[in-house]
Parts: C-alpha cells; sequence; structure tokens
C-alpha cells in the first residue's frame, strides 16, 4: 500500500521493525528500539539525541562492551535500511 506520496507504508513498517529489533540487542540503545517498535517516532528521535549525548559526553565513562554492542546494532540496522532500499528499487 502506497501513501499519496508513493512511500510503500509497508516497507517503511518492516524497516523500522528490522532497525528496532537491531537496535534491541544493544543495552545503550533500548529506549530507541522501543520507540521505533512502537511507531513513536518523535521519541525515537529523542531517545537517539539523548543516546548521542551520553555517548559522546562519558566516552571515558562508557562501557567497552556496550559501546561496541551499540556500534554493532547500529550497524547492522543500516544494513537492515540499505537492504530494503535495494529491495525495493527492484
Amino acid at each position: 500500500m502506497k501513501d499519496p506520496q508513493g512511500l510503500d507504508l509497508a516497507s517503511l513498517d518492516e524497516a523500522l521493525d528490522g532497525i528496532a529489533r537491531e537496535l534491541d540487542k544493544s543495552p545503550m540503545s533500548k529506549a530507541v528500539a522501543q520507540a521505533l517498535a512502537e511507531k513513536r517516532l518523535a521519541d525515537a528521535e529523542q531517545a537517539m539525541k539523548d543516546l548521542a549525548k551520553k555517548v559522546a559526553g562519558a566516552k571515558k565513562d562508557v562501557d567497552k562492551a556496550k559501546l561496541e554492542s551499540l556500534r554493532q546494532a547500529l550497524k547492522k540496522a543500516s544494513e537492515t535500511v540499505q537492504n530494503k532500499d535495494k529491495g525495493a528499487r527492484r
């Protein structure tokens, strides 16, 4: 189903779910994942901003394992979006 701007809403919804699943794998990005899973995009945006501030402001205090987990979750979320985008263009 497409909206008036021509976006495939089902694909967009599926992509958000995939991103949420990947971000849920890191303890640091659980708030972002939960907001995305519940389609609360404004809350997801705020949670991502809060996370960015936390990581930037506490570089010395951040648990390295948690930071690596976050990095991997963000990488996989990015790959999910890229794969969905490639599939939509075919």
